[in-house]
């Protein structure tokens, strides 16, 4: 579940993201900026991180 709210630059992000599948800053992403995703974990205690070091796989956390 999206936890931002609809029409907004996060909501967008949030939906590419959710697949945890590598995705293009530039070209699919509306927000390009570290601090968006620092606002997420700060705010929200959510990050998209690897599971473990170079594997590739990435997981949503709740934090």
């Amino acid at each position: 579940m999206n936890p931002f709210k609809p029409n907004t630059t996060s909501y967008h992000d949030y939906e590419i993201l959710k697949d945890l599948q590598w995705h293009c800053i530039k070209c699919e992403l509306k927000s390009g900026q570290a601090k968006t995703w620092q606002t997420w974990r700060d705010a929200y205690g959510l990050q998209f991180e690897e599971s473990a070091p170079n594997s590739r796989r990435w997981e949503s956390r709740i934090i």
